[in-house]
């Protein structure tokens, strides 16, 4: 394995295929491996930190995206959720509608049966009141025809079975000569 050149070497230490055995080129050496371990320190820091940095940024990433994908599924089932409440609220609106037209048909049939009931009692009050009337004047009728009839029978028991004295033509005739 060949070395490296260097300028920084000593005649002695270049001359020989070994490493460095003078004080002072030990020294040089051990000193640019130090620069050298130093930058590669300060690039392995640096990537390091880089590395750190794109790690947190992928992590940020990561859970963005996880937090977008679980606000989609929450948005989503609210859209459902929504929908459904839609649907609901839909059905439940034909109800009270077909219920309110119901509720107004059967308003609407007893308004008539309430008028028609109101008419025909106008009309019973009215019938009722002639039937009274007639009845009465029936009655009326009835009861003259019997006092009538009454007075005619008694006036015929009365001729029949007179109560006083009657006199007749004949008897004052008679009377009057004695």
């Amino acid at each position: 394995m060949a070395r490296k050149p260097s300028s920084s070497s000593c005649t002695i230490c270049e001359g020989s295929n070994l490493s460095s055995i003078c004080a002072s080129c030990v020294n040089y050496r051990l000193n640019e491996y130090s620069v050298l371990l130093r930058s590669l320190t300060n690039i392995r820091e640096s990537l390091y930190s880089r590395l750190n940095d794109e790690l947190a940024e992928k992590r940020k990433a990561t859970h963005q995206s996880n937090w977008r994908v679980t606000q989609n599924e929450k948005i989503r089932k609210l859209k459902e959720h929504l929908t459904c409440s839609k649907r609901q609220l839909v059905e439940a609106n034909a109800k009270v509608v077909e219920a309110s037209n119901n509720l107004k048909l059967r308003f609407d049939s007893l308004d008539s049966a309430f008028a028609t009931i109101k008419n025909h009692m106008g009309l019973l009050d009215k019938l009722n009141n002639d039937l009274i009337y007639s009845q009465c004047l029936a009655y009326m009728a009835i009861t003259s025809e019997r006092l009538h009839k009454q007075s005619m029978v008694i006036r015929q028991i009365c001729r029949l079975f007179p109560m006083r004295r009657v006199v007749t033509f004949s008897y004052l005739t008679q009377h009057i000569q004695l």
